[in-house]
């Protein structure tokens, strides 16, 4: 089984359009969802998807006070976001410890 470590520095809801068609995933299949919050979402977006056992990878935003931020307007600090992305993975293959 692959092992996961990380440092988790924020973990909230992450606002994805397509947050309804992984729930639909996860709950027909004994799939788990992730939500990490962290720097550059496209950079870890790219190594999740080569892992074992990562069904799907989404980025988004986390969090903030901006009801569906522009990327710019994340970048100016200003809307309270987070880039995060949101992992449906199956445990049997990998986990978090």
């Amino acid at each position: 089984m692959y092992r996961l470590q990380f440092i988790i520095l924020v973990l909230v809801g992450l606002n994805v359009q397509t947050k309804a068609q992984n729930k639909a995933v996860v709950e027909k299949t004994n799939m788990e969802t992730a939500i990490l919050a962290n720097g550059c979402f496209w950079c870890t977006e790219a190594i999740f998807q080569r892992l074992k056992g990562v069904e799907s990878v989404r980025s988004g935003y986390t969090g903030g006070h901006v009801i569906n931020p522009a990327y710019r307007e994340v970048t100016t600090g200003r809307t309270g976001h987070a880039e995060g992305i949101e992992i449906v993975f199956d445990p049997n293959v990998i986990s978090f410890t």
